[in-house]
C-alpha cells in the first residue's frame, strides 16, 4: 500500500484538520535480472526510487533469487530509477515508468561498464599531477571508485594507500582512468591545490568503451 499525500495548512495559534489520509494500492515491478552472457544474476540487488519532479511514492530494495526472478511491492507512480547491481561488480540504472494498482514485468540485462579517461592540464596545457577528478550523475551523486573491483581486475595493490593514490589521482601525464563506471551521462570535474576546482562538461559513457575527456584548471589568484 502507498500512502497518498494530502496538503495540510497551519495557522499560527490555530489547530489543523481534521486530516484524511488515503492509502493506495502501489506499483509493482517484477522480472528478471541477467547477465551480460545470458544466465541470471543471482543474488543481484535492485533499488527503486522515484526520480524527482516525475515521480511520487517510497524507495524499495529487494535482493533477485537463484534464478534472477524480483519482485518490487507498494511502489509509488511516475518515473521510477532502478539502481541494478550484484555482489560481483556489476551495475548499472533503469528508468521505468508505474501506474498505482498495477503490476509491470521487465527484464534488465546487465550494461557493462565503460571507462573514463581524464586529462588534467593548466592553462598552458602542462600536465598537472596529483589532480583528483570526480564523477556526478544527473541527480548529483558521486562516483566513487570501486575499491573491491579494482583489487578484483589487479588495477591496485590493497596493501598499500599509494595504491589507491594512484587509482583517484592524476598521474605525472596528468592522466586518471575511473574504471567500472556504470553506462550513463556523467559531469567530470577535478580540484588541485593552487588552483580553483574546475567543473567539466557532461560525458556520456557507452557500456564497454572508453571516455575520453580534458580538464583545464586556473591558478587560483
Amino acid at each position: 500500500m502507498v500512502l497518498e499525500p494530502a496538503d495540510v495548512q497551519v495557522v499560527e495559534g490555530r489547530g489543523a484538520g481534521p486530516v484524511v489520509l488515503r492509502l493506495q494500492q502501489g506499483a509493482v515491478l517484477l522480472g528478471e535480472v541477467e547477465g551480460s552472457d545470458g544466465r541470471p544474476l543471482v543474488n543481484a540487488w535492485l533499488y527503486a526510487q522515484p526520480v524527482a519532479g516525475e515521480g511520487e511514492g517510497p524507495a524499495v530494495s529487494v535482493r533477485a533469487d537463484e534464478k534472477g526472478v524480483f519482485r518490487l511491492r507498494g511502489l509509488g507512480r511516475g518515473a521510477y530509477r532502478v539502481q541494478v547491481g550484484s555482489d560481483q561488480g556489476a551495475q548499472w540504472t533503469e528508468q521505468v515508468d508505474l501506474l498505482v494498482a498495477t503490476e509491470r514485468r521487465v527484464r534488465f540485462v546487465e550494461r557493462l561498464p565503460g571507462r573514463v579517461r581524464i586529462t588534467v592540464q593548466d592553462a598552458e596545457g602542462a600536465p598537472l599531477a596529483k589532480a583528483r577528478p570526480t564523477l556526478f550523475d544527473g541527480s548529483g551523486n558521486e562516483i566513487h571508485p570501486n575499491w573491491q573491483l579494482l583489487r578484483r581486475d589487479g588495477l591496485i595493490d590493497g596493501r598499500t594507500s599509494e595504491s589507491w593514490e594512484r587509482a583517484t589521482t592524476t598521474d605525472t601525464s596528468g592522466q586518471c582512468t575511473r574504471h567500472h563506471v556504470p553506462p550513463g551521462r556523467y559531469r567530470v570535474s577535478a580540484a588541485l591545490a593552487g588552483f580553483d576546482a574546475e567543473e567539466g562538461p557532461w560525458v556520456d559513457v557507452g557500456a564497454g568503451a572508453v571516455t575520453d575527456v580534458t580538464l583545464t584548471l586556473k591558478r587560483a589568484p
